[in-house]
C-alpha cells in the first residue's frame, strides 16, 4: 500500500525493505494543534492533518535518540523508524546523494528545499545530481552558483538567454571563485553588474570594483563594512555618499529582515555566513535545523550549528546493523548445520 497517496501500488517492486514509508498507529496518535503555522504530516490516512485541540507541531517534537544515532551510522537494510525527517534534512544539508535518494519522501517536507540548497553550495557532486533532475529545476540557479565557485561557466551556452534571475544572490560562499571568473560572468550576463561588484568586494579587488562603477546598494555597503577590506573601498564610499546617506545604510544593516525579503531557499546558506556561538541543546527537534518558512520570524533563534554541537557530544553508541545482520546469518547457518549433524547421528 502507498500510505502517502492513499492508494495501492499497481506494480509493487520485489525485494522490498522497511524504509520508514509505512504509516503506523503511533504516527496517528501524534496530533497537531490548530494553528496557522502547521504543515500537512507525511502520512494523512485519516485525512484530518492529525489536528486536535492539543498537540505539537511536527517541527517541535523531540527526536528519539535512536533516530539521532542514525545520523552518524550506516543506514540499516530495514529502517525501523518512521520518524526519519531529521535524516532526510541532514542528508540534504550535507549533500549525501545516496542517503538522500533512499530516505526522501514522495513530496518535500518542511525545510527540505532549504537544506538541499545548503547541500548544493557545499557539495559539487550533489549539485550536479540535482542539476540533472527535471523535478528540481527550481534549484538550478543555486547549482549555477556552485559551478561559478568552481570557476566553471560552461553552462552559459547559446541554447538559451540567461538573465540575472538565473543566478542566486550568493556566488562567493563557501568558496570564492577567481576574480577573472566573475568578470567573465559579467561580460556574458551584463545584468549581473551589482552582484559581480559585490563578489569583487569579497575578493578584495578594489581596482576592478571601481572600474565597474556600481551603485552603492545596501548589500554592497554591508559587504564592505562587515569585514576588514582594502582602504580603497572606504574611499570609494566616502566619495559617493553623504553623511546622511551613509547613516541610513548603516541603520539598514542593523535591521532584522523578513525572510520573504530575500530568497527563502538559500536562507540556511546566508545564515551560516554570519558568526554564531553554538548553544548547548538539551534535546533536538526539527526546528533546530534552523530553516524558516514563516512570514515573520525572530532572527537568529535556531541554527544548525547548535545541532552539530549537540551531536558532537552525543553519548549514544550507534548500532552496527550490518554486523548484527551478519551475526544472525552466521547463527542461522550454524544452527542449521547442527540440526543436520544431529539428524545424521540419530
Amino acid at each position: 500500500m502507498d500510505d502517502y497517496n492513499l492508494c495501492l501500488f499497481n506494480e509493487p517492486e520485489a525485494g522490498a525493505f522497511l524504509n520508514g514509508n509505512t504509516c503506523v498507529r503511533s504516527t496517528l496518535d501524534k496530533r497537531q494543534p490548530v494553528h496557522h503555522e502547521i504543515f500537512p504530516p507525511p502520512f494523512d490516512i485519516t485525512e484530518d492533518w492529525c489536528m486536535a485541540a492539543d498537540g505539537k507541531r511536527l517541527e517541535e517534537r523531540v527526536i528519539p535518540s535512536e533516530t539521532l544515532a542514525l545520523l552518524y551510522a550506516p543506514l540499516p537494510r530495514h529502517l525501523s523508524t518512521v520518524d526519519k525527517d531529521i535524516l532526510i534534512l541532514m542528508a540534504a544539508f550535507t549533500g549525501n546523494i545516496d542517503r538522500y535518494v533512499r530516505l526522501r519522501r514522495p513530496r518535500p517536507i518542511n525545510g527540505e528545499m532549504q537544506c538541499m540548497v545548503r547541500g548544493i553550495y557545499h557539495n559539487t557532486f550533489f549539485a550536479k545530481w540535482c542539476y540533472e533532475q527535471p523535478e528540481l529545476a527550481v534549484l538550478r540557479k543555486f547549482v549555477r552558483a556552485r559551478f561559478i565557485m568552481n570557476d566553471d561557466l560552461t553552462w552559459l551556452n547559446n541554447d538559451r538567454h540567461f538573465t540575472k534571475e538565473d543566478v542566486p544572490r550568493i556566488i562567493w560562499y563557501p568558496q570564492i571563485a577567481n576574480r577573472t571568473t566573475y568578470l567573465e560572468l559579467l561580460r556574458l550576463i551584463p545584468e549581473l553588474k551589482q552582484l559581480v561588484a559585490q563578489a569583487l568586494v569579497v575578493c578584495d579587488s578594489p581596482s576592478e570594483f571601481a572600474r565597474l562603477e556600481p551603485d552603492i546598494t545596501p548589500e554592497i555597503y554591508a559587504e564592505i563594512m562587515s569585514q576588514p577590506r582594502s582602504d580603497a573601498f572606504q574611499e570609494f564610499l566616502h566619495q559617493r555618499l553623504s553623511n546622511e546617506e551613509e547613516g541610513e545604510l548603516a541603520e539598514w544593516m542593523e535591521l532584522p529582515h523578513d525572510i520573504h525579503d530575500v530568497a527563502p531557499y538559500d536562507h540556511l546558506v546566508s545564515k551560516e555566513m554570519k558568526p554564531w556561538f553554538a548553544k548547548a541543546l538539551k534535546e533536538v527537534t526539527l526546528d533546530d535545523v534552523g530553516f524558516e518558512n514563516r512570514e515573520v520570524y525572530e532572527p537568529d533563534t535556531r541554527d544548525a550549528r547548535d545541532l552539530m554541537r549537540y551531536m558532537s557530544a552525543f553519548s549514544k553508541q550507534p548500532r552496527d546493523h550490518y554486523r548484527e545482520e551478519r551475526d544472525r546469518r552466521v547463527r542461522a547457518v550454524t544452527e542449521g548445520n547442527g540440526n543436520v549433524l544431529e539428524y545424521k547421528t540419530i
